[in-house]
């Protein structure tokens, strides 16, 4: 017979310590995995940018119809892309739209509606890649197009 209660009760609090230190530790090693997850993904995202290049060498706008033909250009590099973002832009206002993606060395036409903007002044293009949870991570845009050409 256990003559000495003291000391059971001494080892069970010590093992519910220990226990409760392990499912610190767990909760803690599930945030910080977390959180590593995410910035690798913003990094391999931002990676795979670096080695795309879009340039527009087009835009031709019809004042009756408000419609924009933007022709984006795309280099050698950087992989497959989900799509491009489109904007012009009058210096005050601006319209974007998206559209599909562009391969490598390939020359596409966007057609783009001016719905608020007036005379456009500029005009570019960003790709952009879908993240984990299917949203638009657009890299760098290029640079500003302004040789826009205006027909009646």
């Amino acid at each position: 017979m256990i003559n000495n209660k003291k000391g059971l009760s001494m080892i069970v609090s010590t093992l519910i310590i220990i226990l409760l230190v392990l499912v610190a530790i767990g909760i803690i090693w599930t945030v910080v995995r977390n959180v590593i997850n995410e910035g690798t993904e913003t990094l391999d995202i931002a990676a795979k940018c670096l080695d795309v290049n879009l340039q527009v060498t087009a835009v031709t706008c019809v004042t009756n119809t408000g419609v924009c033909q933007v022709t984006t250009e795309r280099s050698a590099g950087g992989g497959a892309i989900d799509g491009v973002r489109y904007v012009v832009s009058d210096g005050i206002s601006s319209t974007n739209e998206d559209g599909s993606a562009i391969a490598e060395l390939e020359v596409a036409t966007q057609p783009i509606t001016e719905d608020e903007t007036g005379a456009i002044t500029t005009a570019y293009a960003a790709a952009y890649f879908l993240n984990a949870a299917g949203d638009k991570e657009l890299c760098s845009a290029s640079p500003d197009f302004t040789n826009i050409a205006i027909t009646a």
